[in-house]
């Protein structure tokens, strides 16, 4: 065959395999269940690929479209659009490293390389803006297998580069067997109540004063034991924040109910994004991993701390509750973790207020879904619109 006709051939597979992996991460946006699972193809794409470089592209196309958000995100937090799209391109760009490093056409590597990127996508460092990570899949292909649908996960890549045939149908049979069995004994949410919010744009103590009145109305009238509402729905939680409700909550107490709300602590240098609970149960529960640039400064004094190995969750009403704010939803190793200490409920909570214009929220509770259904228990969601 003439040079010229393989230099054709070559550029032709390599637009597919392009086209490919950007209509895999855009359809990801759409948040539909099998489009979280169909990023499971991302790895056995980039296996396909005959050299590093071509793999690389199309693992780049793939979190270009899936991060696209981004850049109206980055905007929406009063930033340029230039400075969206820079962090945009240096997102996909970065992300795509760990399937630079890793990728290998010896077919006796496959399955090693394939596990080795997906777990550098998932721990930190990288894993700290790990978001559209394809291991999310596994929660939605081998349900309620945890560590285990993992590791199948990692590993199905490789073996279907490795072994097309025998993988795919023993593949085949593994999904269909856990999904049936997840379907047949999918766990049962307790008395629970999520509230969706509003967001409510009162400044200053008389907002929160509001809100937490507008709480505690609610609380009380439902005849749920837990009641959970969005992120930072009080805006400035502070020792005294309560002190007009002490009857109030010694009421909760009274009747068992507990009150689940996202609060913005004040501190010296920032401030911290936390779960503030109260009535029957009193603690703090710290975001672990917030917003990189948006709310952590990694280079900078101010925002929030980082707490990559923090508590995972609080215990509440019986249920050791493994929790997610906000941005934690989207990235694998909050809720990794949070195995480690065998949660029996997820609760998942966000304010959507800026990323009101773009799919995040929705993709976001997909996520979680994912992530309940990969550790086998029910999942409650709370987001302020």
């Amino acid at each position: 065959m003439p040079p010229k006709s393989i230099r054709h051939i070559a550029i032709k597979r390599l637009a597919v395999s392009v086209a490919i992996s950007a209509g895999v991460g855009l359809l990801l946006l759409t948040a539909h269940p099998l489009a979280v699972a169909a990023t499971c193809m991302l790895p056995t794409i980039w296996l396909l690929q005959r050299d590093r470089v071509t793999a690389y592209l199309c693992t780049c196309s793939y979190y270009a479209t899936a991060i696209g958000p981004v850049i109206s995100i980055v905007h929406g937090f009063d930033g340029s659009r230039a400075l969206g799209c820079l962090i945009w391109a240096g997102g996909f760009t970065v992300l795509s490293l760990p399937w630079l490093v890793f990728h290998s056409v010896d077919p006796n590597k496959t399955i090693w390389c394939a596990v080795m990127a997906s777990l550098a996508s998932i721990v930190p460092p990288l894993g700290l803006i790990g978001v559209a990570c394809p291991i999310s899949a596994a929660g939605l292909l081998f349900p309620g297998c945890k560590i285990l649908g993992l590791l199948a996960a990692c590993a199905l890549p490789g073996l279907l580069t490795w072994k097309p045939k025998p993988a795919f149908l023993l593949a085949s049979a593994a999904i269909l067997l856990t999904n049936l069995r997840y379907a047949t004994q999918a766990p049962q949410s307790p008395n629970w109540e999520a509230v969706d919010t509003v967001a409510d744009p009162t400044p200053g103590a008389f907002g929160d004063y509001r809100r937490i009145e507008a709480m505690l109305d609610r609380a009380e009238s439902s005849s749920a034991k837990v009641i959970i509402f969005p992120e930072a729905t009080i805006r400035s939680w502070t020792p005294t924040t309560l002190a007009f409700f002490d009857d109030r909550i010694r009421w909760l107490g009274e009747k068992g109910k507990t009150v689940l709300t996202g609060a913005i602590i004040p501190e010296p240098n920032g401030f911290r994004n936390v779960v503030e609970a109260f009535g029957s149960t009193t603690a703090v529960f710290e975001q672990r991993v917030p917003v990189p640039l948006g709310m952590w400064h990694p280079l900078a004094k101010g925002g929030v701390q980082l707490h990559p190995l923090g508590a995972s969750g609080l215990r509440v009403a019986g249920q050791n509750a493994a929790i997610l704010i906000c941005y934690e939803q989207l990235i694998p190793w909050p809720a990794l973790t949070s195995m480690l200490h065998h949660p029996s409920m997820l609760i998942g909570i966000a304010n959507g207020h800026w990323v009101r214009e773009t799919p995040i929220a929705t993709v976001q509770s997909a996520y979680a879904r994912a992530w309940s259904r990969m550790l086998s228990v029910p999942v409650i969601l709370s987001v302020a619109r």
